[in-house]
């Protein structure tokens, strides 16, 4: 079965065999036109033979610009030869060539617009020197050649149909241009809400797992102070320490956590340089010996939030270094830093084991996460994602098993007065 489009577009093939046949018959029996019916009809019926034909094509291939463009071109072949058998330029239907022009633009390209103008205009040009005569229009013509009127009809057609290329592409590209803009807004508005559902997540999480973590912290120090007077093995009393100190760092993160995310606009917009911000990460993950920084762009982001930058970052970083923390790579991630025409660009390339290519397409969904074992949720690299993408940027990923992934976040070198996106 043909589809939608297939369908409509074969569907005013038929329609427009019909008219024609009407329109003949109309000529010749209403109007007593001189016509060469047979030839005529002959003609006009390879439009139902053709659409017999393509069909079986357009519904393997739906829209198919080269098939539904020759089509197009064998329309024009067709009404061509019709108005050879009837009258050539003196036909007033041969302004249908026009209608040609504008199925090119609403279904094809630019360039099969361009061609169906110019092949029409060639077409409508041919018949001033290749038709059979209609007795009953011979006034249009003057002893000695075409008359000025009919020169005028091809001439006024050939820049109209230009004229009307050119606009209709434009108009076409302006509106794929906007419904790709009401995409992405559609995108982000639904980005929006799943963050605002992350952030309840947050919220609700710090406040059920306050009270729990306070008393872990109570209970270990209390068992701390009790094994130092009891005399304990230092091993126990240092393993109790340890978990006083991570019951302590739990707390703060899952409070950073509730308190950052989905609310850019309460974070500090200041100007900072992509490898400051770099390797303050670096820094703070404590593997300034593991990761290798090359900068080729002296760029400063002015006006940005550099927390949520950093915690993109330090998201897309921790993933690098765990992916080659088993394979001896030296260093195992290499942080490179350039500028690309108008766009700041920042591969993070890491030698580990890579991603399959299933699971490399669903890399930034909420959830998602290609760690074993169930390590991670896989919104770290979501909301990576959601800041690039808040400061009219990109996040994507590259990868081949066995060879490494490489994260590439892209950001616009004028990342400034950015200050609508954060309410502020």
């Amino acid at each position: 079965m043909t589809s939608h489009f297939a369908s409509w577009y074969l569907k005013l093939r038929s329609y427009a065999f019909l008219s024609q046949l009407l329109i003949l018959f109309l000529a010749a029996g209403i109007f007593n036109l001189t016509l060469p019916l047979l030839p005529i009809v002959s003609l006009l019926f390879l439009i139902p033979a053709s659409n017999l034909l393509s069909s079986p094509i357009l519904a393997k291939k739906g829209k198919d610009s080269r098939v539904i463009g020759l089509i197009l071109l064998f329309d024009v072949f067709i009404l061509t030869g019709v108005l050879m058998l009837s009258g050539g330029p003196t036909n007033p239907f041969s302004i249908a060539y026009f209608l040609n022009v504008v199925l090119a633009a609403v279904m094809l390209d630019a360039f099969w617009t361009w061609v169906m103008a110019l092949a029409s205009s060639l077409a409508f040009g041919a018949t001033f020197f290749f038709y059979r005569p209609i007795p009953e229009w011979e006034h249009h013509f003057h002893h000695h050649g075409f008359s000025l009127h009919l020169h005028g009809m091809w001439l006024s057609y050939l820049i109209v149909s230009l004229l009307a290329a050119y606009f209709l592409v434009k108009i076409v590209k302006q509106s794929k241009l906007k419904e790709l803009r009401l995409k992405q807004f559609e995108e982000l508005a639904i980005n929006q809400k799943r963050l605002a559902l992350l952030a309840a997540l947050a919220g609700g999480a710090a406040h059920e797992l306050g009270t729990p973590l306070a008393n872990i912290v109570l209970i270990a120090s209390e068992l701390s102070r009790q094994a130092r007077d009891l005399n304990f093995n230092q091993d126990v009393i240092s393993d109790l320490d340890t978990l006083k100190t991570e019951s302590f760092r739990c707390k703060e993160i899952i409070q950073k956590f509730s308190q950052g995310i989905g609310e850019p606009a309460n974070q500090t917009l200041e100007s900072v340089a992509p490898e400051t911000i770099l390797r303050s990460v670096v820094k703070e993950l404590e593997s300034e010996n593991l990761v290798s920084i090359k900068s080729d762009a002296e760029v400063l982001f002015k006006n940005v939030p550099s927390i949520a930058l950093r915690n993109a970052f330090k998201s897309i970083i921790k993933n690098a270094l765990e992916a080659g923390a088993d394979l001896g790579a030296a260093p195992p991630v290499l942080i490179e830093i350039r500028q690309v025409d108008d766009l700041l660009r920042i591969d993070i390339i890491d030698k580990g084991k890579g991603i399959k290519e299933g699971d490399l397409d669903r890399v930034g969904e909420p959830f998602f996460s290609t760690k074993q074992n169930g390590e991670g949720m896989g919104l770290g690299v979501y909301l990576a994602r959601l800041t690039a993408e808040q400061l009219g940027g990109q996040l994507s990923y590259r990868s081949k098993v066995g060879e490494g992934t490489t994260a590439t976040f892209m950001l616009p070198i004028d990342v400034v007065n950015k200050k609508q996106l954060y309410g502020t």
